[in-house]
Formats: structure tokens, C-alpha cells, sequence
């Protein structure tokens, strides 16, 4: 399932958006930790929603809380979608949407990311921070 942060009561999965890794939630972590156990599935080199949502749910436990972020907000919506379809909408407790686009990622904004991926790839993440994300700052 990714990474298990802490481990008390209820459960929540959290899904990044693109190029995000689990150190994303760590305030999150920090300030919910005496409550509830944190996960993130690793969905990196996983391109179809779906395929995600179901990977999400095989590993999720009886009940728990989606939260997404991002490109990560149609992927807890798809997880609800298949909860719904399966006939256990019961597992979910919550679903929080954090900065998202319900309708998905467009063609563009999608060949954009595998654009970025591939640089970053290719050259380093190092060399991406100081190449690109620098001019939008």
C-alpha cells in the first residue's frame, strides 16, 4: 500500500497529485497522528484512475478516509465511484478534496506531466528546481 506513517484509530489514504511523494502529508501526520493512521499508495508509473482506485481499495482497510490533493482528487473520486458500483459505500467514512479538478486531467495538461516526468528523468530533479519551477516562483 506505500508508505504507513503512524497507527492509532481510523485510517486515511491520501493521494498527492503528480510528483508528489508521501513527505506531502507529513503536517497533516503531524497534527492528526494521535487519531488516525496515515497511508500513501505509491501510484507513480500507474497511468489509468481506475486501475489506481482499484489497487487503493485492494489494500484499503474495512473502513477508512480518502483524501485527495490535486491530480490525487480524481483518483479518491474514482475510489468512491467504485465503492459505490461494488455496493460498499459503507467503507468510506469521509472523502476530502483538496485543490482538485473533479473532471480529471485534460490530453494537454497530461502530455505536459509526462513532458515534466520525462525531464525530470532525464536531467534530475535537481536540474528541474532550478530550470523550471524557478521561473514560477
Amino acid at each position: 500500500m506505500g508508505r504507513f506513517m503512524k497507527t492509532t484509530n481510523k485510517h486515511i489514504i491520501c493521494i498527492g497529485g503528480t510528483l508528489c511523494t508521501a513527505d506531502l502529508w507529513c503536517h497533516q501526520v503531524a497534527h492528526l497522528a494521535d487519531g488516525y493512521t496515515f497511508s500513501v499508495p505509491d501510484i507513480m508509473g500507474v497511468d489509468n484512475v481506475d486501475a489506481i482506485a482499484e489497487m487503493i481499495l485492494q489494500d484499503a482497510p474495512s473502513t477508512f478516509i480518502v483524501m485527495g490533493m490535486s491530480a490525487g482528487v480524481p483518483i479518491a473520486l474514482a475510489v468512491v465511484r467504485h465503492l459505490m458500483q461494488d455496493g460498499r459505500p459503507q467503507r468510506l467514512e469521509k472523502i476530502i478534496l483538496i485543490a482538485g479538478n473533479p473532471h480529471g486531467i485534460s490530453a494537454a495538461k497530461q502530455q505536459h506531466f509526462e513532458s515534466q516526468k520525462q525531464f525530470v528523468a532525464e536531467q534530475g530533479i535537481e536540474h528541474y528546481a532550478k530550470q523550471v519551477l524557478i521561473r514560477h516562483v
